[in-house]
């Protein structure tokens, strides 16, 4: 995976290539930085049952001290879930397999984040 100092670096690159006679070399870079961050914190659009899950899982991790891959398993072994909000259940039961996915996906992004902090 591509960091976003590099991704920085390519953008500001290709910037200079083409407009660098028409702009100061400090514009360029912050439209690098801008475009690239842009880039880098695309997550998902998730909807409103996704949310409350994606909240879930980020919840475990945050106030309950588990490790995101424990976090994940919390969420699929219905007696842990118990103790959570009704409307944890309604909404982990109300995903199809390919939102599933995109909130895996985006709270994949979110633990990467995490670990760069």
């Amino acid at each position: 995976r591509m960091s976003e100092d590099q991704l920085i670096g390519i953008i500001y690159s290709q910037l200079l290539e083409e407009f660098g006679f028409g702009y100061s070399e400090k514009d360029l870079w912050m439209i690098a930085e801008n475009i690239a961050e842009k880039i880098v914190n695309q997550i998902p659009q998730l909807n409103d049952n996704q949310k409350i899950v994606f909240d879930y899982l980020k919840s475990n991790v945050e106030q309950g001290g588990k490790s995101v891959m424990y976090s994940i398993f919390l969420l699929g072994d219905w007696d842990s879930r118990i103790g959570a909000a009704r409307n944890v259940d309604i909404a982990y039961c109300g995903l199809n397999g390919k939102q599933e996915a995109e909130v895996l996906a985006a709270f994949a992004q979110w633990g990467l984040e995490q670990e760069e902090a």
